[in-house]
């Protein structure tokens, strides 16, 4: 299952984003060693973890955290632009636009773990990411990319346009390579990606009482998805 939370129903997934907090922690302080992070009690929160960020999480059928991917809108930030400009061919092609979604912290606890239809939990967490970008009107998606998952995108002939080389980053234990990415999403790119995938119908759930109340099940993307006209839930950042 793949939960979307956002700034009006994180109050409900309070300990489940709390969980990916620490496995974050643990992946990128603990096990990478990526020195330029900072940690809160355990749990891993950067600049970009505010009230306008939007979390894909994956869990068993029990709720047990399994992975997760990050967005936000780039049009006026985006960690391309901050921290990874220079390795981008041209600055110009940053995308900074509310069409286009940045996605961050693409995590999966158990790599190797399958459902019983055999698909892996990065599988279920990108078909999500490009179902739930295009539901909220995006037209591509930019991040940049370990270059594991730029192969895995090969694999399953995702489209892309490269905006950098693949290059080198951070030392020692926490090195890696990534590359810059913008991808175009469309209703067709979508089908392309699930034949490969054949993970078919959604597997997007709305826990949240609010959700419960006005969303039919099989009308949760945006153009049913009214926000409620409430006062904005603090995130978990502060």
């Amino acid at each position: 299952m793949i939960h979307i939370i956002d700034r009006y129903n994180r109050e409900a997934y309070a300990s489940l984003l709390m969980d990916m907090h620490r496995h974050r922690h643990d992946i990128y302080i603990k096990k990478r060693k990526w020195a330029a992070l900072r940690s809160y009690d355990g749990m891993e929160i950067d600049e970009y973890d505010g009230v306008n960020a939007v979390y894909l999480i994956a869990t068993d059928d029990t709720g047990k955290f399994q992975g997760a991917i990050r967005l936000i809108s780039t049009a006026h930030t985006s960690m391309m632009k901050d921290h990874f400009a220079h390795i981008v061919f041209d600055e110009e092609t940053i995308p900074a636009s509310d069409c286009v979604m940045e996605s961050h912290r693409i995590m999966v606890v158990d790599k190797g773990h399958e459902d019983a239809n055999g698909h892996s939990v990065l599988q279920r967490l990108g078909i999500a990411m490009v179902e739930y970008a295009l539901s909220q009107g995006a037209v591509a998606l930019s991040t940049v990319t370990d270059k594991p998952i730029v192969d895995k995108m090969d694999e399953l002939e995702w489209r892309y346009i490269p905006l950098s080389d693949v290059e080198p980053y951070g030392e020692g234990e926490g090195a890696g390579e990534c590359m810059a990415q913008y991808i175009p999403i469309c209703s067709l790119m979508l089908k392309h990606i699930d034949r490969n995938t054949q993970i078919g119908e959604s597997n997007f759930i709305i826990g949240d009482e609010w959700a419960k109340t006005n969303l039919k099940e099989a009308h949760f993307l945006a153009e049913e998805y009214e926000q409620p006209a409430s006062q904005e839930l603090q995130a978990l950042a502060g």
